[in-house]
């Protein structure tokens, strides 16, 4: 497994392979000659053991292989640092390590700690819980009943805590009182004794039936829509569709008419301007007029030609909306 330095003038020493050691090279390189150490380590041209790495480029290794890592480092390349725990080998026996925690420490690293009590005490999880710690867990609390936080420190029991409102739970985060809002009933207001927006009945279990677009009589359940600039203006038994003057998918574009020019009391100006059958937009907010089909023609507040858009087509229908005007063609 080497080559000789042979001649008479020679010595006759063998210079070994790669993965061989020994005078002879017959000593294969702890780890086997293909990768010798591991592919972590350097092997001994006498001896054929190995030095294993020890720098943050190549991985702090230790092992007859080279292939474990040393205390305090995890990892396949057993560069990452193991805070608080210890390492031990892979579950499945490939090069690096595992990062396994002390009781109270989680993530893989093992440097996030459970969450304590506030007091000089440290209780893990207030003495409230339990705490998920470990390398493949991520160190939150489990709460006892009626114990909630991030720690476990708040106590609540809506019959003992949240007496002032007549439908309570407690927050399950936090642990706050707040209104009742699950299968058992569905409410609101500062005292919780009405029913939740959508809902309705006794107990506030029923959903209304109009779209989510208004809301309903609590005893009877029909629907009262919604007539603002944020939720639509809606109309029908269901609230399904828009109220009068208005369009658009959100129901909140004013629905402005557009009318043939010759039928309405169009300024002359206006209609020695307009060639054909024009049309006549009238935006109410802006104080803006569109006039005309081929092309359709801008008028301000004070009748002045601003502007111009040929379409290349008739102006057949329209709306002003909240930040634009739609024109239908033909």
């Amino acid at each position: 497994h080497g080559t000789c330095d042979d001649g008479s003038s020679k010595n006759g020493t063998c210079t070994c392979n790669f993965g061989w050691a020994g005078p002879a090279c017959d000593i294969e390189c702890t780890g086997g000659s293909v990768t010798p150490c591991s592919g972590h380590g350097t092997c001994s041209k006498e001896s054929g053991n190995c030095t294993c790495y020890a720098n943050r480029e190549t991985g702090f290794w230790q092992g007859a292989n080279c292939d474990l890592c040393q205390q305090g480092y995890y990892e396949a390349n057993c560069t990452s640092p193991c805070y608080h725990g210890k390492t031990v080998p892979t579950t499945d026996g490939s090069p690096g390590g595992i990062c396994q925690c002390d009781q109270f420490w989680a993530r893989l690293a093992c440097d996030y700690p459970c969450p304590t009590s506030n007091d000089s005490a440290a209780l893990p999880c207030s003495g409230n819980g339990y705490c998920l710690d470990g390398h493949t867990s991520v160190g939150v609390c489990v709460c006892d009943q009626n114990y909630y936080g991030p720690n476990c420190d708040t106590y609540c029991h809506p019959d003992v805590i949240c007496t002032q409102f007549a439908h309570a739970q407690c927050n399950t985060l936090t642990g706050a009182c707040e209104c009742q809002d699950d299968a058992d009933g569905h409410w609101a207001g500062a005292k919780c004794d009405e029913c939740k927006r959508f809902y309705w009945g006794d107990l506030c279990t029923k959903q209304c039936l109009c779209f989510g677009h208004g809301t309903c009589d609590r005893g009877t359940g029909t629907c009262q829509c919604f007539a603002n600039p944020v939720d639509g203006y809606w109309a029908g038994v269901s609230c399904s569709v828009c109220a009068d003057g208005y369009v658009g998918f959100e129901c909140l574009s004013k629905n402005v008419r557009i009318t043939r020019t010759q039928d309405i009391a169009t300024p002359v100006r206006f209609k020695m301007m307009v060639t054909g059958e024009g049309k006549h937009l009238v935006d109410t907010l802006y104080g803006l007029s569109y006039v005309g089909g081929r092309p359709v023609l801008m008028f301000d507040a004070q009748e002045q030609m601003i502007d111009s858009m040929d379409l290349n087509a008739a102006v057949v229908d329209g709306w002003v909306g909240t930040e634009r005007i739609f024109l239908m063609t033909s």
